[in-house]
C-alpha cells in the first residue's frame, strides 16, 4: 500500500492499545521508510487532536517505532520522532489522568535505562514531564486554578501551529494554483479537512480558556468569602479582664514590689593619717642662735693620736645678745 498522510491520519483515527493494533501499526510505518519525517510530523500533530483516551496508544505507538527503529538501526526513525517526542507527550502528560501519567513514565523509564533516544531529548522529556508532576506540591485551593491554566496555554500553542500551517497551506494553493480543475478540487477537499481540524483544535484552545477564567474567578470568589484574620476579640477580653482585676484592688493596697537582688556595699576604706607640716617660728631660730656665757660654755679637745696632729682649737663665737635676735628673725623668714 502506498504511504500518504491522509492514510496514516486515518490508521491513528483507529489504533487502540491492544499489541496487536500498536504492533501493526507500528510495522507499518516503518516498512515506508522513506517517509520517516513525515510519520513523526504526522503522528505529533495528531496526539494533539485526539481524544483524551486514544492518547495513550498514541504514546506506546510512538514507543514501538522507536524501540524496533533502534534495535534494527534504522536511525532516522529515531532522529525524526525524537524531534517531536517530547512537546507531544508534554501535551499528552497535561491531558490525562494520573494512572496514565504513570504508564507514561514507565514507558520514559524503559527509554532511558536502554538509551533509545539521545541524551539530550531523554533530558529534555523528563524535564517537561518533571515540571508538570511538581503540580503535586500545589496548594489544593490553587490546583484547579493551575491544572487549566497550563492545559490552556499548551492547547493555544498547539492552536497557533495548526492555524499557521492552514494559512501557509492555502495561500500556498491559492497563489500557485497551476493544475486542472479536478486536481485542484482534490487539493481543496484535503485543505478543507485540515481546515476543519485545525478549526478543532482552535474552539479546544478556546473551551479551555473559558475554563481557566472561570477557575480563576472561583479562587477570587474563595479569597472574597474568607474572612480577614484579627485579633480584636481576644484584645479587648483581656483588656476587659486587665480591668476586672485593677478593680478588685484596695486604695490602701499596693501592688507587690518585684523582687530585686540586694546589692552588696563596698568594703569600708581604711583611714589615712593627715599630713600635719611642722611650725618652725622665729623663737626656735633664736633659741638655736642663742650665745652662751663665757663661764658656760666648754671648750673640749679631742686627744690625737701620735701620728696625728693636734685639732685645732676652734675659735669662741661671741655675738652681741641683739645681733643674735636679728639673726633668727631673718632666718624665721
Amino acid at each position: 500500500m502506498s504511504f500518504n498522510a491522509e492514510i496514516l491520519k486515518s490508521k491513528l483515527t483507529g489504533l487502540n492499545e491492544t499489541q496487536e493494533s500498536v504492533t501493526s501499526l507500528s510495522q507499518w510505518i516503518m516498512f515506508h521508510k522513506r517517509h520517516a519525517a513525515t510519520s513523526a510530523e504526522v503522528w505529533a500533530e495528531y496526539v494533539t487532536e485526539a481524544p483524551v483516551k486514544s492518547k495513550l496508544a498514541l504514546v506506546y505507538l510512538a514507543n514501538d517505532v522507536v524501540q524496533q527503529a533502534k534495535s534494527r538501526k534504522k536511525d532516522e526513525f529515531v532522529q525524526a520522532f525524537a524531534t517531536v517526542i517530547p512537546e507531544a507527550l508534554e501535551h499528552v502528560y497535561g491531558e490525562v489522568d494520573k494512572p496514565v501519567k504513570d504508564r507514561i513514565n514507565r514507558v520514559v523509564k524503559v527509554w532511558a535505562e536502554r538509551s533509545v533516544l539521545p541524551q539530550n531529548v531523554q533530558q529534555d522529556i523528563e524535564g517537561r514531564l518533571g515540571s508538570e508532576s511538581a503540580l503535586a506540591t500545589v496548594l489544593p485551593e490553587l490546583m484547579p486554578v493551575t491544572k487549566s491554566t497550563t492545559q490552556y496555554f499548551k492547547a493555544r500553542q498547539a492552536a497557533e501551529k495548526a492555524s499557521e500551517k492552514v494559512k501557509s497551506e492555502i495561500n500556498q494553493f491559492v497563489s500557485n494554483s497551476q493544475s486542472s480543475a479536478i486536481q485542484a478540487l482534490q487539493t481543496v477537499s484535503q485543505l478543507e479537512r485540515t481546515l476543519e481540524q485545525s478549526q478543532s483544535t482552535i474552539d479546544k484552545c478556546n473551551e479551555l480558556k473559558t475554563a481557566a477564567v472561570q477557575a480563576l474567578q472561583d479562587l477570587i470568589n474563595t479569597l472574597e468569602s474568607q474572612e480577614i484574620v484579627t485579633l480584636e476579640s481576644s484584645s479587648r477580653d483581656l483588656e476587659l479582664k486587665k480591668a476586672e482585676l485593677l478593680s478588685q484592688i484596695d486604695g490602701d493596697d499596693e501592688l507587690p514590689s518585684p523582687n530585686v537582688e540586694p546589692t552588696t556595699p563596698p568594703p569600708a576604706a581604711e583611714p589615712v593619717e593627715e599630713y600635719v607640716p611642722s611650725v618652725y617660728t622665729a623663737k626656735d631660730a633664736q633659741a638655736s642662735y642663742a650665745a652662751t656665757n663665757d663661764d658656760d660654755e666648754e671648750i673640749a679637745y679631742a686627744e690625737s693620736s701620735e701620728d696625728e696632729e693636734p685639732e685645732a682649737k676652734k675659735p669662741k663665737l661671741n655675738l652681741d645678745p641683739k645681733l643674735a635676735s636679728f639673726l633668727a628673725s631673718m632666718a624665721g623668714k
